[in-house]
């Protein structure tokens, strides 16, 4: 009886662990994308000495690393996939929010673009395609 439930649990522990490689993959990369959209948005390109510039640098490179992409080919090809869409979602006037005073708000934006149902799509498909391991 102890060798069943053994096998059960190994089983179940095998079955929980391909979700969530697949589903980490995909939060990390959104989160990585969240992460880019910002230092597009706030970072300025001259000075790039700011702590938030650093902060951002490395909450990208985590989240690449935590993703499992598995190759460094993979992550650099990743990458540019995705800053490509930020950059393409950011440029789209139509997603753009703005004060009274039509400042734009790049948080914002940054924010509609990680909760949107097209980036999550888009995500998925990387992680489907990119991650060996994930299922």
């Amino acid at each position: 009886m102890k060798k069943i439930l053994f096998i059960l649990l190994c089983i179940f522990c095998i079955n929980t662990s391909a979700y969530d490689s697949f589903g980490i993959s995909v939060r990390n990369l959104k989160h990585y994308g969240f992460g880019f959209c910002l230092q597009q948005s706030y970072v300025d390109k001259k000075d790039k000495s700011t702590a938030l510039s650093y902060d951002l640098y490395v909450f990208q490179k985590g989240s690449m690393k935590f993703a499992a992409m598995g190759e460094p080919k993979n992550e650099e090809q990743v990458a540019k996939i995705i800053q490509s869409y930020v950059s393409q979602f950011m440029s789209n006037p139509q997603g753009k929010v703005t004060t009274k005073l039509n400042l734009r708000i790049f948080v914002q934006d940054c924010m509609q673009l990680y909760e949107s149902k097209e980036y999550q799509d888009e995500i998925e498909r990387i992680v489907k395609k990119y991650c060996k391991d994930c299922k």
